[in-house]
């Protein structure tokens, strides 16, 4: 089994080198926040809007499944599943591997440098997969804006931005931050995912402090009320992006 090395300090992460090569994405937000904070709330409310969005999380669940024989190494086979459900047959069968992310949570959250391990496996892959879809979505966007056609962003969802190195391995035009309380961070992942008091916190704490998100993003909306609430600061946000632009 590999070992984890020890030999850097604690918080420093070797990251492939792709990083130092990030090209400015001119129409890209990123929007980001701590977990249990309304991103994926947001999220929704801008794909319903018309906005395309390029999804981190759904880019490293796709990451985790093809270096599945490596995690396992690395980790043991706990964070597997045991079967995966057939739709068709409704029964379940014997498949090719597949990470049980809860169980690789379980373990990454409760020891640093064990995170720090498979984040310096997974997030070259994930930077290299965002920037390959948010390029793309840069050339549709440079002819939208040349026709004069509406739509002059897309959304980037990174929960991790900062934490990663922020617009140095992003380079986004701009940082959005979703802030919300500890408080309330908690009770929503108590409810959400079913973790214990102790889960919870290890994975709130695993995050840069909403305080330091805040200072470090260009623009910051707070979810500490309702839905409505957070639907109209948005609105007022993507509404503030276009007098700007016709500025």
């Amino acid at each position: 089994m590999p070992k984890i090395d020890d030999s850097s300090s604690k918080d420093e992460i070797v990251y492939d080198s792709l990083f130092l090569d990030s090209p400015f994405l001119p129409h890209a937000i990123v929007l980001t926040g701590g977990i249990a904070s309304g991103k994926s709330t947001c999220i929704k409310i801008l794909q319903e809007w018309g906005f395309s969005v390029v999804c981190a999380d759904s880019i490293a669940h796709q990451v985790l499944e093809e270096n599945a024989d490596k995690l396992v190494e690395i980790f043991g086979e706990k964070i597997l599943l045991d079967f995966v459900f057939d739709m068709k047959s409704k029964n379940p069968q014997k498949s090719q591997p597949k990470i049980n992310r809860k169980e690789l949570g379980k373990i990454i959250f409760a020891d640093d440098k064990k995170r720090k391990l498979l984040e310096s496996i997974t997030h070259p892959q994930i930077h290299a997969q965002i920037y390959a879809k948010a390029q793309e979505l840069e050339k549709t966007l440079s002819q939208k804006s040349q026709n004069n056609e509406q739509k002059k962003y897309y959304f980037l969802d990174i929960p991790l931005f900062f934490e990663g190195g922020g617009k140095a391995r992003y380079n986004a035009r701009f940082s959005l931050s979703i802030i919300t309380t500890k408080a309330l961070q908690l009770e929503r992942i108590l409810r959400r995912d079913l973790l214990s008091l102790e889960q919870a916190q290890q994975r709130i704490n695993s995050q840069m402090p909403s305080v330091e998100k805040m200072q470090k993003s260009d623009f910051v909306l707070f979810n500490n009320t309702t839905l409505e609430e957070l639907e109209s600061s948005l609105k007022d946000f993507i509404e503030m992006l276009e007098l700007c632009e016709k500025r």
